[in-house]
């Protein structure tokens, strides 16, 4: 184990050597002896001592608390003085300076080595909370999120650099100032802090809130509020907080919750019946509000028929041309430039009513990164008085060809370019 350095400073030699010696003997590295202030700060500089033994009365311009001064707030290193006696001014002066403990001269061994293995083991103590609480500053520094402690009052203690940009305040301005002054948010944070202090003592999480926020510019911003108790001695001191920008997520979702309102608005007051059917569970995922006003089924009845039951009410003549359909739409792999993705058909299906409609349907398989189906998407419509006015149409001009094919004469019709387009049986 490394044995602990002590830098002697003592204007007596006699004295300086003795306790060297009785250092020494004790097992500690004792090199040398100073007698000055001066000498203090310069050697103190070349050798590191892990403690510095000061006489407080040292000859010179520069006596001992000046010296011990100088090397706490240059070096840090932890102080005992050595004194014969000292008066009221002389030890307020040395209190100042912090010192480690107090040896009288001509101490016995047993107490100068208990007074200064104290010594020792407060300076490691104390080295490892500045090398512990450097390194958590260095973090609370470097993270992404601002971070900021308040009192009770709700007067800031600490805020980190993230925090302070943020809001575009100076750190300087920052601590000591009002939380609600840095973080102008839509409700005081000290009314929270209030409500928080009010229910102390409950087991609680960390509180959240998002709240618009006014920044130093004058702009707004979303934040997102984590805050908890700061408890020292089993009692709330205060409050931690940690405050993330998340005004680029907010804005993300409200322009999808606006899109989403329209998308669904649209959805909501077509006249087409639009379904989204999962293909793994068979299940629908929409159905939209259309479905009663063309099927007779309200979406939640069609929902409890499922599938298979709307599958069976197709017409019979016209069942082998819709599964044809679908398994060509499931089969397209994307390596023909035939295979299609979505396609249009047109069949009779059965209403509420036990009627046959004519339904024209648009369906697109919905596939995953390696092409599988997930989903069945369409959009159907009632085309029942299109299928009559073109069957209509159909009657009609079979009947008035009978009529024409019928005359004795021969009958042609041709265009404005003089093409055929019209000739009875005697024509031909």
């Amino acid at each position: 184990m490394k044995r602990a350095r002590i830098l002697i400073v003592e204007d007596e030699l006699i004295v300086a050597a003795d306790l060297q010696n009785n250092l020494q003997d004790l097992g500690y590295d004792v090199p040398d002896f100073v007698s000055t202030g001066v000498e203090a700060i310069s050697v103190a500089g070349r050798t590191v001592p892990d403690l510095v033994i000061m006489d407080i009365r040292l000859s010179g311009d520069m006596d001992g608390i000046n010296a011990a001064e100088h090397l706490r707030k240059r070096y840090g290193y932890p102080i005992i003085y050595l004194t014969a006696y000292a008066d009221d001014e002389t030890y307020r002066r040395a209190m100042e300076t912090e010192p480690y403990g107090y040896l009288l001269k001509h101490t016995s061994t047993n107490e100068l080595q208990s007074i200064i293995e104290a010594a020792l083991q407060r300076a490691r103590i104390e080295k490892h909370l500045r090398t512990s609480e450097a390194r958590y500053r260095t973090l609370l520094e470097t993270i992404p999120y601002g971070i900021i402690e308040c009192d009770r009052e709700g007067v800031i203690t600490y805020c980190n650099d993230h925090l302070c940009a943020l809001m575009g305040r100076e750190r300087e301005s920052a601590a000591g100032a009002p939380v609600d002054d840095v973080i102008e948010a839509g409700k005081p944070i000290s009314a929270l802090f209030a409500t928080m202090l009010e229910s102390a003592g409950r087991p609680s999480l960390p509180v959240s809130l998002l709240t618009p926020a006014r920044t130093g510019q004058g702009g707004f911003i979303y934040l997102q509020c984590d805050w908890n108790y700061r408890v020292e001695d089993d009692v709330v001191a205060g409050f931690i907080g940690i405050i993330t920008d998340v005004t680029a997520r907010t804005r993300a979702e409200e322009a999808l919750r606006r899109s989403e309102a329209r998308f669904r608005n649209v959805l909501e007051n077509t006249r087409d019946l639009l379904y989204e059917l999962n293909l793994r569970t068979w299940q629908y995922e929409y159905i939209s509000p259309a479905a009663q006003q063309v099927t007779g089924f309200t979406s939640e009845e069609l929902n409890r028929l499922g599938a298979r039951q709307i599958a069976d009410r197709i017409h019979p003549q016209d069942r082998f041309l819709v599964s044809t359909h679908f398994k060509r739409l499931i089969a397209f792999d994307g390596a023909d430039a035939a295979d299609e993705t979505s396609s249009q058909v047109e069949y009779r299906w059965r209403d509420k009513s036990g009627a046959y409609l004519w339904a024209s349907e648009n369906r697109t398989i919905v596939r995953d990164a390696t092409g599988t189906p997930l989903a069945l998407v369409g959009s159907a419509r009632d085309v029942t008085e299109r299928k009559r006015s073109e069957q209509e149409m159909t009657r009609m001009r079979h009947y008035l060809q009978n009529i024409i094919n019928s005359m004795p004469s021969a009958i042609v019709g041709v265009d404005r370019e003089g093409v055929v387009t019209l000739w009875n049986l005697e024509a031909a």
